[in-house]
C-alpha cells in the first residue's frame, strides 16, 4: 500500500521496498524492559507483541509534467553513495 502527500509544489509517495520478518523486541532491545513496550504496543506491535521492520522509498514528483525521483536512505554502506536516483 503507497501513502501520498502534497508538500508545496511536490506529491510524495512511500514505495515498499521490503517488509522483514516478525520480530519480538524484547530480543532486539534486550535493555529495554518489556513492561517500557506498554505504551506502544497499541500501534507499533501486532497482537502477538512482534514487530515487523519495514523498509521504504519515496517517489518525489513535481505536480507539474517533469521529472520524478525516487528517494532511499539506502541500508549500509553499498546504498548510501547513491542516495536518490532519476526514474523519468
Amino acid at each position: 500500500m503507497s501513502t501520498s502527500l502534497s508538500i508545496g509544489g511536490f506529491n510524495i509517495t512511500t514505495v515498499q521496498d521490503h517488509q522483514g520478518m516478525d520480530r519480538n523486541p524484547t530480543e532486539v532491545y534486550s535493555e529495554v524492559p518489556a513492561a517500557a513496550w506498554d505504551p506502544y504496543r497499541s500501534f507499533a506491535l501486532d497482537p502477538d507483541g512482534f514487530y515487523r521492520s519495514q523498509w521504504r522509498g519515496h517517489l518525489i514528483s513535481p505536480q507539474m509534467a517533469g521529472r520524478r525521483f525516487s528517494w532511499t536512505r539506502g541500508w549500509g554502506p553499498a546504498h548510501t553513495s547513491t542516495p536518490a536516483s532519476r526514474v523519468s
